[in-house]
């Protein structure tokens, strides 16, 4: 689904759906409202579909909530679902979204300070050429940071790819850390399978179990998100650690996480 913000095609993420149900004696014509309860921070943009609709004798409807936009800022907001249907008023309980449920890894989302992160190879939002996927090379794509951006007690950094719109929950393709802040990029395709890359960093393993970059390769006929997340830290994580998974990852880094950075794209059809 698409929509439009400053002349641009966003793709809308659905977070929350809420079905109406009763029993109708012919098919009455109702409709749907967001009803804030809470003011919207920064950058969050909220819609409801379908607004009205019609509702056959003993059937349901749902109603889809989307966030259009791709990472918001830190906050939450408390909403409800208010309908009419045949002059007849409801409303949900109020539903509190919080910025950390939109997203893997809530931690970084009350962390204040921002990085700038970019891709070469895509326009944020756009789709990840095929290069860097299964149905092609499957490379890891080339990354760059703005090192000006980076609080001063940075000590390293560390990388998270992941998809949170996988059909059983947010699927981790690459995991990357101990990255020395001053290097100022990723080359293309780093190696696979191998834990510790000279100059580099340390590989963890994917949700395929692979060490190293596993690109996005979404069942046919769907259209995935795909999050690049870099965490500015205040420490080093050391091979010594022995650190794997992406829970083993948090657990050491989630006190020391000073600034982060996003960048996203699409990939499948």
């Amino acid at each position: 689904m698409l929509t439009h913000i400053l002349g641009k095609s966003i793709k809308k993420i659905p977070i929350a759906s809420v079905r109406f149900k009763d029993s109708w004696n012919h098919d009455p014509e109702g409709y749907v409202k967001l009803n804030l309860l809470s003011s919207l921070p920064l950058g969050w943009n909220l819609s409801i579909f379908p607004a009205r609709f019609s509702i056959g004798p003993n059937m349901s409807q749902i109603v889809d909530i989307y966030l259009n936009a791709y990472t918001p800022t830190p906050g939450s907001i408390l909403f409800q679902v208010t309908t009419s249907i045949e002059g007849i008023k409801d409303a949900t309980d109020p539903l509190l979204l919080r910025s950390h449920e939109l997203n893997l890894v809530d931690w970084t989302l009350y962390v204040p300070t921002r990085m700038w992160v970019t891709i070469p190879a895509f326009r944020i939002g756009e789709s990840i050429p095929s290069k860097y996927s299964c149905k092609g090379l499957d490379a890891s794509p080339p990354i760059l940071w703005n090192i000006s951006t980076l609080p001063p007690e940075t000590k390293s950094l560390a990388l998270i790819m992941f998809d949170p719109t996988a059909p059983k929950g947010t699927f981790i393709h690459w995991i990357l850390y101990n990255i020395s802040p001053t290097l100022g990029s990723l080359p293309e395709n780093i190696p696979k399978g191998k834990k510790l890359v000279d100059n580099i960093g340390i590989q963890g393993i994917n949700d395929f179990h692979k060490i190293g970059y596993d690109g996005p390769c979404p069942p046919p006929g769907t259209e995935h998100i795909y999050i690049f997340r870099i965490l500015a830290l205040e420490i080093e994580v050391p091979a010594k650690a022995k650190i794997n998974t992406l829970a083993e990852l948090r657990n050491y880094i989630k006190d020391h996480i000073i600034a982060f950075g996003d960048y996203v794209g699409f990939f499948g059809t």
